[in-house]
C-alpha cells in the first residue's frame, strides 16, 4: 500500500490553469500555428481569448495569412451572392448582393469589390461591397451636367481602382451614350463619357458625387472585362468599331489606354502590345485579355499556332517594354485541343499559375507542363483573385454556404 502511495507521489502533476490570457506559446510559435488555419476556423478561434484575437486582427499577420490561403471571389449568379472561395472551392463566405439583377462587371481593390448590374435591361449601376463589414452601397446614378453631344444613356461600366499614396479608393465610371447628328435623328451614333468618384470612408459614399473628366481618348469600350488595374493605373484594351464618333478605327490589336487615377485624366500615349502580337499577326481582340499580376499589367495572348497561352508582363510603362514570364500549353482532352483561354488570377509561391477556365480552378506547373484541376465554379462569373483578408471581417457572415 505505502509502495503504491510513493508510486503515485512520482507521477507528473498536470499545468496548472492560470490566467495567462491563452499565451501558453510563445508569440512566434502560436503565430505559426494559427496560420495553418482558413480564414473562417480563424474567426472562431478568435473566442478562445484577447491574445489570439488581437494576434489575428494584426495587419502582419493577416497579410502573411492572405499570402499563405489565396482566396477568389465571383458573382454566383443564381443566388445573386459575391462568393469567397479558398483553391480548393470551399466557399468560407458569401455576401448577398441583390436580387434580379443581372451582373455585367466586377472589379474589386483591398477589402471592397464594385459590381455593374443591370435591372430588366435597364441602365447599368453599381453597388460597392465591403468585404470587412458586409455593407453594401448603392452608388448614385444621375449624371452630372458637363456632358456634351449626347442625348440618350446606354450602358455603363465601372471600374474600381486604389491610389496608394493617398489611400483613396476611386471608382471611375464610362457612359456609353447615343446621340444623333441632327434633330431629325436621321443618323446615331456612339460616344464615350467619363466620371469619376472618390469612395469616403471605405465604401460609403456620404454625398459623394460624380466629377465629369474628359472623355477617353479612344475607344476603351467593353463588358468582357478587358480592363486591369494596377497600381493607381487603370488599363483598357483599345477597340476598332466603326460606329462610334471621333474614334480612329486604324487601331493594332492589344494596344493598351490608360488612365491615371491619381492623377484623374487619361494618359495621352497609347500603350503598345507585346511583340508577338504583331509577329504571329493575331488581329483577334477575343485571343488578348488583361490581367494584373504580381504588381504588374499583364497581357493574356492565346496563341494558336503553338496552342498556348503567353502571359507577357509590362515591366516599363513609359518605354512599352514587355517580357514573356509564363507560356501555357493548352490541355489535351476527348481526343482534341482545349482553345479556351484560361485566365490566370495568381501565381503560387511554388511557380504555379491559377486560372480559371471553363468554370473551373486549375493550376499550371510550368516545370513539368501539366495541369491540376483544383475546384469547380460553376455557375460563378467574373472569377477573381480576392486582394483583401477575410480575417478582417467584423459582423458579416463567415462560414460555409
Amino acid at each position: 500500500m505505502a509502495a503504491s502511495v510513493l508510486e503515485g507521489n512520482k507521477r507528473p502533476r498536470p499545468l496548472p490553469v492560470t490566467a495567462n490570457d491563452g499565451m501558453l506559446l510563445p508569440t512566434e510559435l502560436l503565430s505559426e500555428v494559427l496560420l495553418r488555419f482558413p480564414a473562417d476556423e480563424l474567426c472562431r478561434l478568435r473566442l478562445v481569448c484577447r491574445s489570439w484575437r488581437s494576434l489575428t486582427y494584426d495587419p502582419v499577420f493577416t497579410n502573411a495569412h492572405t499570402a499563405r490561403h489565396p482566396l477568389v471571389a465571383g458573382v454566383h449568379g443564381p443566388s445573386g451572392e459575391i462568393r469567397f472561395m479558398d483553391l480548393s472551392g470551399n466557399v468560407l463566405k458569401q455576401i448577398r448582393v441583390s436580387e434580379d439583377c443581372s451582373c455585367l462587371h466586377l472589379s474589386s481593390q483591398l477589402d471592397m469589390v464594385c459590381i455593374s448590374e443591370s435591372r430588366d435591361g435597364k441602365e447599368a449601376h453599381a453597388r460597392v461591397l465591403n468585404t470587412a463589414t458586409g455593407a453594401v452601397t448603392v452608388l448614385p446614378g444621375d449624371v452630372p451636367a458637363g456632358h456634351d453631344n449626347v442625348d440618350r444613356v446606354g450602358a455603363c461600366m465601372f471600374v474600381l481602382g486604389h491610389v496608394p499614396c493617398t489611400g483613396e479608393l476611386k471608382v471611375l465610371r464610362i457612359h456609353l451614350r447615343i446621340g444623333y447628328d441632327d434633330i431629325y435623328a436621321s443618323r446615331g451614333f456612339l460616344n464615350l463619357t467619363c466620371d469619376i468618384m472618390t469612395l469616403v470612408d471605405n465604401g460609403d459614399d456620404d454625398g459623394g458625387r460624380w466629377r465629369v473628366k474628359p472623355r477617353p481618348l479612344y475607344n476603351v469600350w467593353s463588358l468582357n472585362g478587358d480592363d486591369a488595374v494596377v497600381n493607381e493605373i487603370a488599363y483598357f484594351l483599345i477597340r476598332e468599331d466603326h460606329h462610334f464618333d471621333g474614334y480612329s478605327t486604324r487601331i493594332q490589336p492589344g494596344t493598351i489606354a490608360s488612365f491615371d487615377l491619381a492623377a484623374e485624366e487619361w494618359r495621352s500615349a497609347m500603350i503598345k502590345g507585346p511583340p508577338s502580337i504583331y509577329l504571329y499577326d493575331i488581329y483577334d481582340d477575343e485571343k488578348i485579355r488583361l490581367a494584373g499580376l504580381d504588381g504588374c499589367l499583364v497581357t493574356v495572348l492565346h496563341n494558336d499556332r503553338d496552342c498556348s497561352v503567353d502571359l507577357w508582363f509590362l515591366v516599363d510603362l513609359d518605354s512599352c517594354i514587355w517580357t514573356k514570364r509564363y507560356s501555357l500549353q493548352c490541355s489535351y482532352g476527348l481526343g482534341h485541343l482545349h482553345f479556351s483561354t484560361p485566365y490566370p488570377l495568381l501565381v503560387l509561391d511554388d511557380g504555379r499559375v491559377v486560372v480559371e477556365d471553363e468554370s473551373a480552378l486549375k493550376a499550371y506547373d510550368t516545370r513539368t507542363r501539366t495541369w491540376e484541376h483544383l475546384a469547380s465554379v460553376k455557375d460563378c462569373l467574373y472569377v477573381h483573385k480576392h486582394e483583401g483578408s477575410l480575417l478582417h471581417s467584423g459582423s458579416s457572415k463567415v462560414g460555409p454556404a
